[in-house]
């Protein structure tokens, strides 16, 4: 680099005229990095903020533990925002979960997922529904297993397998 870029360049990161920077130049024989420190020492600039990092938040001001943010329930949020948490946590419930199928006997005849189900119903759905309400006659009990515990569901799957075992006693 020449000196006239040097000069410009010390120039303009300290922030002096250009006979000061010419002189920290000539006092530290060309090189930027020590007339800089020239410039500090002799008070014609001065020295940089000095900078804190941390990985911890509470030392820094301005700062908040991003932990507090984690997926909350939307309030006083828009309608988009809302129907996109619904969504999130129907998707959610879908890919975690199955649909069993068990016998009179309480054996497990055939686990479903339920986004597989939902698939299925959707394309399929006069023929899908009406096979698993006529294996309801037949003694099959269905139940959701998965990560998400969902009794209110299970309890009324046992109520319709409930219906139609009173059904066909009556029918008898």
């Amino acid at each position: 680099m020449e000196e006239l870029e040097k000069v410009e360049k010390l120039r303009e990161k300290a922030g002096v005229s250009y006979e000061e920077a010419r002189e920290a130049l000539r006092e530290s024989k060309g090189d930027l990095l020590d007339a800089m420190v020239y410039l500090e020492k002799t008070g014609k600039t001065s020295r940089p903020a000095p900078s804190v990092y941390s990985t911890q938040y509470e030392e820094q001001s301005g700062y908040e533990n991003v932990e507090d943010h984690r997926e909350k329930e939307p309030t006083g949020r828009g309608f988009a925002t809302r129907l996109k948490h619904v969504f999130s946590v129907i998707w959610r419930t879908l890919l975690d979960n199955s649909i069993s199928m068990r016998s009179k006997s309480g054996e497990e005849v055939l686990k479903v997922p339920l986004i597989l189900l939902f698939v299925l119903v959707l394309l399929g759905f006069g023929v899908i529904i009406p096979v698993m309400v006529v294996l309801l006659f037949f003694g099959f009990r269905y139940n959701i297993v998965g990560e998400k515990d969902m009794p209110n569901v299970n309890e009324m799957l046992n109520r319709a397998g409930d219906v139609a075992e009173n059904m066909k006693e009556e029918f008898k």
